[in-house]
């Protein structure tokens, strides 16, 4: 598992200070783990997994992938979907970060806007 760790950060083209900040540890921790002297805890293997997309099968055992593969965005489904161009598909994003109250404040207006639109289109 030390090779593998040691493989990953090579992989990441990062020195030891830069991987062993991403996952709370000093450089020192990590150059004595790529070493075999360190000790390897939980703790460590699940911080390396989900900072850095591997696979824990791969990182303890070396089986399978390095990264465990991405899944797809809701946002690049939808879309694809409704073949959103990209302006149309960043509203989306943008839409759904904000908070509740800022997308009931945007809703209220768009809302507003296309009674008034319909309106006049009849008047």
């Amino acid at each position: 598992m030390n090779k593998r760790i040691k493989d990953l950060r090579l992989y990441l083209k990062m020195n030891q200070e830069e991987f062993g900040g991403r996952i709370e540890m000093v450089k020192s921790s990590v150059s004595n783990i790529e070493k075999g002297i360190g000790a390897i805890t939980d703790r460590t293997i699940r911080l390396i997994c989900l900072e850095f997309g591997v696979s824990e099968q791969w990182l303890r055992f070396g089986d399978g992938e390095m990264f465990i593969p991405e899944k797809p965005k809701y946002i690049d489904i939808l879309a694809e979907e409704y073949n959103l161009n990209n302006m149309e598909r960043a509203l989306v994003e943008g839409f759904i970060k904000l908070t509740e109250v800022q997308r009931q404040a945007i809703t209220a207006l768009v809302s507003n806007t296309l009674i008034n639109i319909v309106d006049n289109g009849k008047a």
